[in-house]
Parts: structure tokens; sequence; C-alpha cells
């Protein structure tokens, strides 16, 4: 009795075919992550442009949370000036109105800006501590949560 040992060939026949059906698989998915990638930037600057053509008609605290909102959004493009021009007139301007909610988020949105645009890790833990004690003052507590954390992030930084 004697048993015929055949070589594996079959698979070796196909390994072009593998590596023709990968590449297939690495294009898709890179079309696939840009075009999921793309249209939320251009969402993002139609989001912001729609958003600063109706604050000149925009009052009182939907203002200032507006303001906010293009804070975060021009902190998300790290874009410092915008972030930051945004964030220190939704603070002078909830401060007018008493709107400590507002205050609370501008402060926190300047501790982000101070960690993620300039490095400063002090000045934003100062910032996120500021923020606490307003929104521990008010009963609209959004916002906090991410506060917290970004002022855990802040220490664990420093070491502290």
């Amino acid at each position: 009795m004697q048993v015929l040992v055949q070589p594996q060939r079959q698979a070796l026949s196909n390994w072009p075919v593998d590596l023709v059906s990968l590449r297939t698989v690495k294009s898709t998915a890179i079309i696939l992550a840009l075009a999921l990638v793309l249209p939320t930037g251009l969402v993002s600057q139609q989001a912001i442009g729609n958003l600063e053509n109706k604050l000149p008609y925009l009052k009182d605290s939907a203002r200032i949370d507006s303001l906010n909102r293009l804070c975060q959004f021009y902190l998300e493009s790290a874009n410092s000036d915008a972030a930051e021009r945004y964030a220190n007139l939704a603070f002078k301007e909830a401060g007018a109105l008493h709107y400590i909610h507002g205050m609370a988020v501008a402060l926190s949105r300047q501790g982000n800006i101070q960690t993620h645009l300039h490095s400063n890790f002090v000045g934003a833990e100062r910032f996120d501590r500021a923020a606490i004690r307003l929104f521990d003052k008010t009963t609209n507590k959004n916002g906090l949560a991410d506060t917290y954390d970004h002022l855990g992030f802040v220490c664990f930084t420093q070491c502290k």
C-alpha cells in the first residue's frame, strides 16, 4: 500500500488572487473612510457659516449658547484665534446677562483651548475649576461632566 502525498499547490496558486483581493479591500476601505470624513468637514463648515450668519439676530441665552457652540467648532478645527474670541465674547455677554450656565460653559471652553491649543495645563486647570464653581451655582448641569473629565485629564497630566 502506497500513500501518495500531493503538494498543496492549490493554496499557493490562489495566493496572488488573495493579494489582489486584499488590495481591493484596502482601496475600498480608504475610499469609504474619505467618503465619511470629507462630508463631515463640509457639514461643519456649513454649520459654522449658518450659525455665524444667524448670530446677529440671536438674543440672550440663545446667543451665548451659539457663541459657545462656535467656540467648540473652532476649537475642534484648531483655530485658536476664533475659538478664543468666541469663548471670551460668550463669557463677557453671559456675565452682562447674569447667565451663569453660559459663563460656566465659556470658562470650560477656555480650559479646553488652554490644553489643546496652547498646552497650558496650569491655566486649563484654573479655568476648569472656575467653571465647576459656576456650574455649582446653576441647575443646568449640561457640560459639567465634560468639565470634570477635562479637569481630571489636566490634573493627571500635571501628576497631581
